[in-house]
């Protein structure tokens, strides 16, 4: 399940929403995020998704947004890129 309720996801574009539906499908069946906060995990999707799609949003925005700390969506989006690569790396 994905985590419901407001949050950054209601002010992106359709573009960015379906990336990180098709990162977070992705990502579900990978064991090296499977312990991962589900929210920290979504935060860092997002944030990645709207960089590589020109959708600047800060880390702090999302993260405040996403009700995680930065320091989780850094480290979270390290663990992240390692499975999606590293082109156009916001982290």
């Amino acid at each position: 399940d994905h985590p419901s309720g407001p949050g950054p996801s209601s002010s992106l574009s359709p573009t960015v929403r379906s990336t990180v539906e098709e990162m977070l499908d992705e990502a579900h069946s990978s064991a090296e995020l499977s312990g991962l906060s589900p929210h920290g995990l979504v935060a860092a999707l997002i944030y990645i998704a709207a960089e590589r799609n020109g959708e600047h949003r800060s880390r702090a925005e999302i993260a405040r947004v996403s009700a995680v700390t930065e320091v989780t969506l850094r480290s979270t989006g390290r663990l992240v890129e390692r499975l999606f690569g590293r082109r156009h790396s916001p982290f």
